[in-house]
């Protein structure tokens, strides 16, 4: 195990022994009515030097249990739903003896916003104590603080670094066109599985922009039904808008590529709005060739359908309220309120300004998919029921076998280093992710004079495959671009018909681009068949590399 995790999971149980004492006793003085809070059972003391019951001594006792809240949201400690749970009741014992004396958050919601509410957004919104699925917006929003550390690079603008943190997602999420079983998933399932859909991109690159304290929306063709905004696996024409010093850049992730700009010189800029609707051309060069033209038009972008993203934990006033508990160094975005308050313009009011001439208040929507995802989970067909268990089991391996005189191997629940290892790679721990790979790796090697039971054997083949590929994605994380690029080429050799094929060619050729072996590059994208849900987005880069001309024929 990475010595992080221990770190990790030795502050969560840390958090476990300070508020354990502190629940029961809690529970007993809520019950009798009394509204102080006393120290950890036994002391008899405070903790502090101030005097029971004092404002310093309330305080100071507040603070500590906001400080074991977060401690239990660190990464390494959410992988047991019974983590998830003791960190929601924690919040909630501090909502009702610590943020009793806040001020009452008034939504404000924009008249225009409220109106497009789902029943289900509504009462998550008004639920007024905190519930498991605001346990599990915590635990995206560590893990997207978590990304955010180290996928932005050390660009010299924010501009720079927002286009780092596109393509360090578009690394970390393989293309499919759906989910095994259409499973919904949610942004943190999506990152440690590597793979998801033009959705989930975007979902999660919202939300990571969201730590980085920027606003984004979602952009629409004017002809496209609400009901396709929302759904999964539609494939429908989409950009990300990210707002930045009064611009507005496009991203596309479907492609996995910034629109680019025609004005840069030099390395490639994302394409503004203005640029995009002002120059035909600017689109046009995403064009694959005459009979595949580009989805977007310089004339799309004059009556635009523009998609608010967020959720409704992010606007819920319990959310607002907990919000400026997480300042200094537990900093984390967890609310961002449509309305409103205090002078300030909230989500709603700020991407309409954004928009400038090119959108007013009609134009945007709620997007519905965050949503509408996190209820689907709630209702699984017995097909997709099966497919989760087995996703939960591979995080499991390796697991603890055992081989009886008679030679029957039983199995025992592992350690869960599959998925410790994971959380690491996601969370920037790159030299931690590797040797836990490598480790894995070894622990999956069973001795061939042994029968052992099929599921092990597809668990262990996919565990195997798993950390053969992400071992050379961490490297590129790391910046080892040979190592990296030889790390694809071996995993191509050894798993030809692995679940990481396309991504591996698709990474071995940004390592080729980076040692400035263009060529090479783009004859590594040769290989990515048309089929793949990545193919267009591949076409542009070998085009890009080679130095060639857009489509003949494109208008």
């Amino acid at each position: 195990m990475p010595p992080s995790f221990l770190s990790m999971i030795a502050a969560r149980d840390q958090a476990r022994r300070l508020l354990w004492p502190w629940g029961g006793l809690l529970f007993v003085l809520a019950a009798a009515g009394c509204d102080s809070t006393p120290g950890p059972a036994g002391s008899g003391k405070t903790g502090n030097a101030q005097a029971v019951g004092s404002p310093a001594a309330e305080d100071a006792r507040c603070d500590d249990m906001l400080r074991s809240v977060a401690d239990t949201f660190q990464l390494g400690g959410l992988a047991a739903r019974s983590d998830l749970d003791f960190g929601v009741s924690m919040i909630n014992q501090w909502q009702q003896f610590c943020g009793k004396s806040l001020p009452a958050i008034d939504t404000g919601l924009p008249a225009s916003a409220e109106k497009q509410l789902t029943s289900v957004q509504a009462a998550i919104i008004n639920e007024a104590r905190f519930v498991r699925r605001d346990g599990e917006h915590l635990r995206r929003c560590v893990l997207f603080k978590g990304v955010n550390a180290w996928a932005q690079g050390r660009g010299d603008n924010e501009l720079t670094r927002v286009d780092h943190l596109f393509q360090a997602l578009v690394r970390a999420v393989d293309l499919v066109a759906s989910q095994p079983a259409h499973l919904p998933l949610d942004p943190y399932q999506v990152l440690l599985l590597g793979k998801g859909t033009v959705r989930d991109r975007a979902w999660i690159f919202s939300g990571l922009l969201r730590q980085m304290k920027i606003d984004s929306a979602l952009l629409f063709r004017p002809d496209t039904p609400g009901e396709v905004m929302d759904s999964a696996e539609a494939p429908t024409p989409m950009l990300v808008a990210v707002f930045l010093d009064g611009q507005a850049y496009l991203f596309d992730p479907a492609l996995g590529l910034a629109v680019p700009s025609l004005a840069a010189k030099g390395a490639v800029r994302p394409a503004t709005l203005a640029e995009a609707a002002e120059d035909p051309a600017v689109f046009r060069q995403f064009d694959l060739d005459a009979n595949s033209p580009y989805a977007w038009s310089a004339a799309d972008l004059r009556r635009l359908r523009v998609a608010v993203v967020g959720g409704a934990e992010y606007w819920s006033p319990r959310m607002l309220r907990l919000q400026p508990q997480f300042t200094g160094d537990r900093s984390l975005v967890i609310a961002d309120g449509l309305g409103d308050s205090a002078g300030q313009p909230g989500l709603w009011s700020r991407i309409v300004r954004a928009g400038g001439k090119y959108w007013a208040d009609d134009a945007l929507t709620l997007w519905n998919y965050p949503d509408a995802a996190l209820s689907a989970r709630d209702a699984l067909s017995a097909s997709q029921q099966q497919e989760m268990q087995r996703i939960r089991i591979t995080w499991d391996a390796p697991l603890k076998l055992s081989v009886d005189p008679a030679g029957q191997i039983s199995a025992a629940k592992g350690e869960g280093d599959h998925l410790k290892t994971r959380l690491a790679h996601v969370s920037g721990e790159f030299a931690s992710a590797i040797m836990g790979y490598s480790a894995l790796r070894l622990a999956c090697r069973l001795p061939r004079q042994l029968i052992v039971p099929n599921y092990i054997q597809v668990m262990y083949g996919q565990t195997d495959d798993n950390a053969a590929f992400w071992t050379g994605s961490a490297q590129l994380d790391q910046g080892a671009f040979a190592v990296a690029a030889d790390t694809f080429q071996k995993y191509l050799k050894a798993h030809p018909q692995g679940a990481w094929v396309n991504a591996a060619h698709y990474q071995r050729a940004l390592c080729l681009a980076a040692l400035n072996q263009q060529a090479e590059a783009a004859a590594a994208l040769d290989d990515v068949p048309s089929d793949a849900p990545q193919y267009a987005g591949c076409q542009l880069l070998i085009r890009r590399w080679r130095n060639l001309p857009r489509a003949h024929g494109s208008k």
